[in-house]
């Protein structure tokens, strides 16, 4: 079965005259299933005549990972959930902020509200608390934060929660945090 669909890829290549990316699976000699990223495209040969070229890499590892990465990440989804926890991340260097879902509901926003700019994030904030995590993000550009934060957000409805936050600075590998 492999070898024809190999066979109608390199037809359909050739008879649309275009670079197609493919992603494969198949059994290796062990029995192991084996993931491949295969690219193939036309190309003319020293005579002028159109031949088939293309590439393959196992990407048999790579989907390993990530899949072991998606499990963990709704392993920690799980976690927040049940510890009704949350977490918040600024990206200094392209100003966005990323949430998780149980973040967005702990602050009284729909889930799905997990990316917004730092203004966004910090206008909830009750204006009595307001100035003091802005300094907080302030020094965390310094890498300077406490090791935690209390302060009250102001829910859409107008109810007012506390959130204890635990901030931490990390940094790229230009050292930027």
């Amino acid at each position: 079965a492999d070898a024809k669909q190999y066979v109608q890829d390199d037809r359909r290549v050739m008879q649309e005259a275009t670079t197609v990316h493919f992603h494969d699976t198949t059994t290796g000699p062990d029995g192991a299933v084996q993931h491949w990223s295969t690219i193939k495209f036309p190309l003319r040969d020293g005579h002028g005549r159109r031949v088939l070229g293309g590439v393959a890499v196992n990407v048999t590892d790579t989907r390993a990972a990530e899949q072991r990465a998606k499990e963990s990440h709704d392993r920690m989804l799980l976690a927040l959930a049940a510890g009704k926890m949350g977490y918040f991340e600024w990206n200094m260097t392209t100003n966005r902020v990323n949430t998780s879902e149980t973040f967005s509901v702990l602050h009284g926003w729909a889930s799905d509200r997990t990316e917004m700019s730092p203004e966004e994030a910090i206008c909830h904030i009750h204006p009595e608390d307001r100035l003091n995590v802005e300094l907080v993000i302030e020094s965390a550009g310094q890498g300077e934060v406490p090791e935690r934060l209390m302060d009250r957000v102001v829910w859409p409805d107008g109810e007012i929660h506390w959130i204890e936050s635990v901030p931490r600075v990390f940094r790229d590998e230009a050292l930027r945090p």
